[in-house]
């Protein structure tokens, strides 16, 4: 299990996180983002690129060493994943980068800027995050979409209803997009749930996406559904992506692959299939599950 978080980008709705990695568990609740150690002493991030590195990165918790010393760039634009098996440090990565630990050692860069120099909402607001856990709320589809950006124009939000395919399900809805999900979404399927939260991404548009593991969950008929509406997501996008599925990342332009905190290789889905025997024995394991 990774971690959960939705953080609504103008301080109004309530954050709730999750951090599950090598024995890293952490619960968060608040609707003040604004602190004095975060926002008022440090500056705000600009980003423009959304180009990320990660310089010598070393992490503990519980005085156990979970990330040992790694350093990666992810490109601006580009699709980039993370696979290894559990407890390889995958989620502690994503956890870093969204600043919910900052007591490690070295460097997290985006746009050569120091994520410490800058405060916790400025952050967050550059990053669209989309995990295997949507965070729903008790309200209407289309205001659970809304909560991407509260300012969005009508027409930006019926884009972002047709590129997730959103409408696909609530057309055939009594009430449609004013049909009630439910408390955490309970009145909709796991697909549903998740396009509701891939349209909250495009209406929010940051440059940085995050996926963690956001298909797991699903069957394989729906998980090539929201595939789909993934790949619109991402276009022109920075996207980071924790993968449970190898076949969701083949496509990226880079992969790393993670073992007890340390990237022991790192190239496309075909390099590493003959280079990386750790990427060969997840990929067969793979294949043999779907084929049974």
């Amino acid at each position: 299990m990774g971690f959960f978080i939705f953080i609504n980008k103008n301080n109004m709705g309530i954050i709730k996180e999750e951090i599950t990695d090598n024995k890293i568990k952490h619960y968060y609740s608040s609707t003040n983002l604004k602190s004095a150690e975060y926002n008022v002493i440090k500056k705000e991030l600009i980003i423009d690129k959304g180009r990320i590195e990660f310089k010598n990165i070393s992490f503990s918790y519980d005085d156990s060493l979970v990330l040992d010393n790694i350093s990666f760039t992810i490109p601006n634009g580009e699709k980039t994943a993370l696979v290894g098996l559990s407890g390889s440090g995958k989620s502690t990565i994503l956890a870093l980068l969204l600043h919910f630990f900052d007591n490690y050692s070295g460097e997290i860069l985006i746009d050569n800027q120091n994520i410490k120099h800058h405060n916790l909402e400025s952050i967050r607001e550059n990053m669209s995050l989309v995990t295997q856990e949507t965070i729903l709320f008790n309200d209407t589809i289309i205001n659970n979409i809304k909560y991407g950006n509260l300012n969005a124009s009508a027409s930006d939000i019926k884009n972002a209803i047709e590129l997730a395919g959103v409408d696909e399900f609530s057309f055939n809805l009594p009430k449609k997009l004013e049909t009630i999900v439910g408390e955490s979404g309970v009145k909709l399927s796991g697909g549903q749930r998740q396009r509701i939260a891939i349209a909250r991404a495009i209406l929010k548009n940051s440059q940085i996406l995050i996926l963690d593991e956001a298909t797991s969950s699903l069957d394989n008929l729906t998980e090539n559904k929201i595939q789909e509406s993934l790949k619109k997501l991402m276009k022109n996008k920075t996207s980071l992506v924790v993968a449970h599925r190898l076949s969701t990342i083949e496509d990226a332009n880079l992969i790393y692959v993670l073992e007890k905190g340390k990237i022991i290789d790192s190239g496309s889905h075909l390099k590493l299939l003959q280079s990386c025997s750790l990427y060969k024995k997840l990929h067969l394991k793979e294949k043999l599950e779907d084929e049974n």
